[in-house]
């Protein structure tokens, strides 16, 4: 005969098998289903007391009979279709054979999912058999209240009446602890004084009532209280629904006789009794709403799953809570709601306490932790009930909430109160040590032991999830931010028409690589935006950032200094960052964004943390990795928002020049992004160090020494230095109007007309080089050389590197700027040669300028169409120019006119006449007799 305990491991066996096998076909494994449902018929005919007989259909049979009397109909309904139909499974695969046309294909999805309907209303639903041991994969489909069902709560019933009865002698008379019979319960007495007693039966939701009514009865025997309240918790039907428990108490004592002679008996709900019972008067009443942000935008939450991804489930913040607080058995006793910094956990927070504070019998906690900021603790902080005392010792708590922390415990336990903490983060920051996070985290589920009414919100920010996850208790949902349509609203409430476009521009700082166009918006980015044009307007125009000499990163007094400071300033005082200034925390930024691809090593990080604060015992450097500019992925540090970048470089270099600090990096290497002088970073410099205001400042002149002297380098370190001494001259000379006073300029710089080491890359300004002499200088595609003033045959470059690219090769380009020894890229030298020799090798010249035409449009062993463009960027040498070559080729008959298929694109395709000729010339510039005369000729012939 089989026992239940027997078919029990069993099943759990076989659970575990499924679960290990989950990712073969279904045809491997629908047997193992089969078995399964077989063993779930068997225990739960067991469990009843009889004994199974027959094969799987006469099993099924009988065990729904006995689920049919336990749970309600539309769950029995689910139970008869799922286990049918893994019987069909079972069947199917296991006796149709190999010749069966069915799919081998075909995964376990469908029969997992009616595998856990199965298990969940067999085993936790309103019978009372003892489940199985559950695989994780199953267990996670369960909702954890609904796993504790099968378990007997623990309501400290002695505790809970001393809480009513503080000055009167309590004693448990007698507890009742029988399992197997459902025979648990407490009797509680509390003397009232004069000969009077006050007697409390506290059940449990699987207690048997009318078995614990009939031993109550016996073992009171005469010694029946003056007054007796039999309390009960709450129970709750699969689909949610409440069941009328209270009534079925009352119906059973009436049946028992048990208030008969004069007995005095009431039935009380387990939470209703506490409120009314433990609470004093002005706890129960509902404070003041909590005002709403200006502009309030309601945002979306979407759960997170196990594996850390988001679902594609989204609600209304209210929503996602009213379903908790109307179906608190279905869902986890602790939510972890995450979003990065100003995502608006706050404003969530806020909300949501307005919307319970509503409900009736039910208080917000709500525990912030800028609260804890600047709390005395001395404690260690291991469970909420400490947390609370921390809060009531330090005046955090208003003086209605102000209770024994016991009493707030078992208000917690038994949903009269919801805690709320936001920034559960930050008050780790601010608690250190003393919170024990690991021992914070089980008090909340040694509290949801007693009545599974346990109801936390944790708002953190999202980094380090995987911690939480490591509760099995415990939900995960994610703030979305303000959508598209969600920021425009907002905007448009606050701003007036004129300013939104300004609004916008500055929300793109905010971008992070990779996503200029974000789905999701940053709240808090919207708000300070807002408020700085809002305030920027109201003082006509005239910049509010001043800031104090422990910012002087944040001086340039733009928009968007004055909403990083912000940012910044809000992070000091969140995270308890010691005697880091906003100063300091622009100086850790920047070591990480100067960095290869924005990314440190935590190690590295955290060293230059507390080397930046003078009491390292002040703070955690930890709570430095929490702020938004960072990603912390493990050990991995990373810059967030890359458009940002920017800005603090240029901050950094705008202060360095404006007190004439100079240090090498990360000066140069900041500089040298700017070389060709454009760019985001050149852009944000020109705005907030405008060259007509410093670059004649002393302090600027006395920087460009300290760069110009750092050139006695070895020459590997010498590029980086030449392309920010570019950089700096883009910078210095924009506001100048000409050339002479362009030229002027210079000479203040260099000290003179030698202008050494002058380093120029792209179009650069036209200068005037009368009477300048440059050694060891760098010239790089400075297309506005041929625009300088110089004088003829009078050379200016010496020792100087001068590169020019095809596309960039200047046509009229005097040799005579540049002394023997300077050294030129290898075409500008052949174009030099090509002009020197032109007279003497001029058939050679026209071959390789003829050759590199031709070549434009050869591709695969065949001439193609290419456009007139494409042929632009063809560099010929000599006194000809490629415009005359063109016209020429064409008008010989060489290349034809033709437009591209669209018929709106001219271009140029060799000839049919002169394919052969033409294909020799390019493939191995060999010359045919009528090529070599055509060259020969071109020369009179062109003019």
């Amino acid at each position: 005969m089989e026992t239940y305990q027997g078919l029990i491991s069993r099943l759990g066996q076989h659970l575990t098998e499924i679960e290990l096998n989950i990712d073969l076909p279904l045809a491997d494994t629908a047997n193992k289903y089969r078995l399964t449902a077989e063993a779930i018929c068997k225990s739960i005919i067991v469990g009843h007391g009889a004994q199974p007989q027959g094969l799987l259909e006469k099993l099924i049979a009988d065990a729904l009979k006995w689920v049919e009397a336990d749970e309600n109909n539309r769950d029995a309904g689910m139970f008869k279709a799922e286990i049918r139909y893994l019987q069909s499974i079972g069947n199917m695969y296991s006796h149709d054979g190999a010749e069966s046309n069915l799919t081998e294909n075909e995964d376990q999805t469908k029969a997992f999912d009616a595998l856990v309907k199965v298990v969940r209303i067999a085993f936790f639903g309103q019978g009372d058999l003892d489940p199985p041991s559950l695989p994780k994969s199953m267990e996670e489909r369960i909702p954890a209240r609904m796993l504790g069902r099968v378990k007997f709560e623990n309501p400290r019933a002695e505790e809970v009446v001393r809480l009513c009865f503080p000055k009167n002698r309590v004693e448990t008379k007698f507890r009742k602890s029988d399992h197997d019979n459902r025979l648990v319960y407490d009797y509680v007495v509390a003397d009232l004084g004069g000969g009077l007693s006050k007697g409390m039966i506290f059940m449990r939701s699987r207690t048997a009532i009318e078995k614990m009514l009939t031993d109550f009865l016996a073992s009171v025997s005469t010694s029946f209280p003056d007054a007796l309240e039999i309390i009960t918790p709450r129970a709750y039907r699969s689909d949610g629904g409440e069941i009328d428990r209270r009534k079925s108490i009352l119906d059973i004592i009436k049946d028992l006789s048990f208030d008969s002679r004069g007995r005095k008996v009431q039935v009380k709900y387990f939470d209703d009794f506490v409120w009314e019972s433990c609470l004093p008067e002005e706890a129960r009443t509902r404070g003041a709403p909590i005002k709403k942000t200006s502009h309030f935008i309601e945002q979306t939450l979407e759960s997170i799953e196990n594996l850390g991804r988001p679902s594609v489930v989204h609600s209304n913040a209210s929503e996602y809570i009213a379903k908790i607080l109307r179906g608190a058995h279905n869902y986890n006793p602790v939510h972890v709601v995450i979003g990065p910094a100003g995502i608006g956990k706050t404003t969530f927070c806020d909300d949501i306490a307005t919307y319970i504070n509503a409900q009736e019998r039910k208080r917000v906690i709500l525990l912030s932790a800028t609260d804890f900021r600047e709390t005395s603790n001395s404690i260690a902080i291991e469970s909420v009930s400490d947390l609370y005392k921390v809060a009531a010792a330090n005046g955090l708590m208003d003086e209605a909430n102000s209770i024994e922390s016991h009493n707030f415990e078992i208000n917690l336990a038994c949903g009269n109160f919801v805690l709320l903490i936001d920034g559960f983060d930050e008050l780790e920051s601010h608690l250190g040590a003393s919170l024990n996070f690991e021992k914070f985290m089980r008090s909340l589920a040694d509290l949801e032991e007693c009545f599974r009414k346990v109801l936390v919100i944790l708002t953190v920010r999202d980094y380090d999830i995987e911690r939480f996850k490591h509760f099995s208790q415990t939900s995960i949902c994610r703030l979305r931010g303000f959508s598209n349509q969600d920021t425009e609203r907002y905007i448009g409430a606050r701003l007036p028409k004129e300013r939104i476009a300004e609004a916008r521009a500055l929300l793109k700082a905010f971008n992070e690589d990779g996503e200029p166009e974000k789905a999701t918006t940053i709240p808090l980015y919207v708000s300070l935006i807002c408020d700085y044009l809002i305030e920027y307007q109201s003082t006509s125009g005239t910049s509010y950032n001043k800031t104090p000499d422990s910012a002087k990163f944040f001086s340039s007094g733009q928009p968007l200094d004055a909403l990083v400071k912000k940012i910044v300033d809000r992070e000091i005082a969140k995270q308890s960052l010691g005697k880091i200034g906003p100063d300091d925390f622009f100086d850790i930024l920047i070591e990480i964004i100067r960095a290869p691809q924005h990314t440190v090593t935590k190690a590295a990080l955290l060293e230059y943390i507390s080397a930046c604060d003078s009491d390292a015992h002040t703070f955690n450097s930890d709570n430095f990795l929490r702020n938004p500019f960072l990603i912390w992925e493990k050990e991995t540090i990373l810059f967030r928002y890359d458009s940002l970048t920017y800005f603090f470089k240029s901050r950094l270099l705008a202060r360095k020049i404006k007190e004439g600090q100079f240090s090498e990096s990360p000066s140069i290497e900041f500089m040298a992004e700017f070389y060709h002088g454009e760019g985001p970073l050149y852009d944000e410099i020109t705005t907030i160090l405008p060259a007509s205001e410093y670059a004649n400042h002393p302090n600027t002149l006395k920087w460009f020494s300290s760069l110009y002297k750092s050139s006695e380098k070895e020459i590997d370190a010498k590029i980086p230095w030449r392309k920010a001494i570019s950089a700096f001259f883009y910078w210095a000379l924009s506001g100048d109007t000409d050339k002479v006073e362009r030229s002027r300029s210079l000479v203040k710089y260099f000290n003179g007309n030698s202008w050494n080491f002058l380093s120029i890359y792209g179009r650069f300004y036209p200068l005037d080089l009368n009477n300048i002499t440059v050694k060891d200088g760098y010239i790089d595609n400075y297309t506005n050389l041929r625009n300088c003033d110089y004088e003829s045959e009078n050379p200016v470059f010496y020792s100087t590197q001068v590169n020019f690219d095809d596309r960039s090769l200047p046509e009229k380009l005097e040799r005579s700027l540049f002394a023997a020894d300077c050294i030129f890229s290898p075409n500008l030298a052949m174009s030099f040669q090509a002009k020197e020799m032109a007279d003497e090798s001029g058939h050679e010249i026209i071959r390789d300028n003829i050759y590199k035409i031709l070549k434009v449009g050869f591709r695969s062993n065949h001439f193609s169409w290419k456009s007139k463009d494409v042929y632009k960027n063809v560099t010929v040498i000599g006194k000809f120019s490629l415009d005359a070559y063109l016209n020429f080729l064409t008008t010989q008959g060489v290349l034809t006119i033709e437009y591209s298929r669209a018929g709106a694109e001219p271009g140029y395709l060799v000839s049919d006449a002169w394919y052969s000729d033409a294909r020799k010339l390019v493939e191995a510039k060999d010359q045919t007799r009528r090529m070599m005369e055509f060259i020969t000729h071109l020369q009179k012939a062109i003019q």
